[in-house]
């Protein structure tokens, strides 16, 4: 849909990705994930300081975004034509992410109370 950034991002994986539909959804699902991940990750360890609840806020949302875009990578499958097995993959791979993710999440609002 946004060839553009799918290029931006994806184009130093390109000896991995090769023609492999399973490497390309794994290498795209990867950089999704980093964005709001990473963000997040270096926000909590700045957690100090008045504005607290504006960077847990901050926190959340990214989390929550990483966890609504692998919602979204599982919504585009449907209907695509991919060999079953490399589907049926990919989505395994997709559902542990989002759990942990969701796990993840979890934790993070309820350091937002006890704070």
């Amino acid at each position: 849909m946004y060839p553009e950034i799918c290029y931006e991002t994806l184009s130093a994986y390109v000896s991995t990705i090769q023609t492999s539909a399973r490497e390309l959804a794994n290498a795209s699902l990867s950089v999704s994930l980093n964005d709001e991940l990473h963000q997040s990750m270096a926000a909590m360890k700045d957690l100090q300081g008045p504005d607290f609840e504006m960077k847990m806020s901050n926190v959340q949302t990214w989390v929550s975004a990483a966890l609504i875009n692998e919602d979204t990578c599982m919504d585009g499958m449907e209907g695509k034509a991919m060999n079953g097995k490399i589907k049926d993959t990919i989505r395994s791979n997709i559902g542990r992410v989002a759990q942990l993710t969701s796990n993840a999440l979890a934790f993070i609002n309820e350091l937002s109370y006890c704070e």
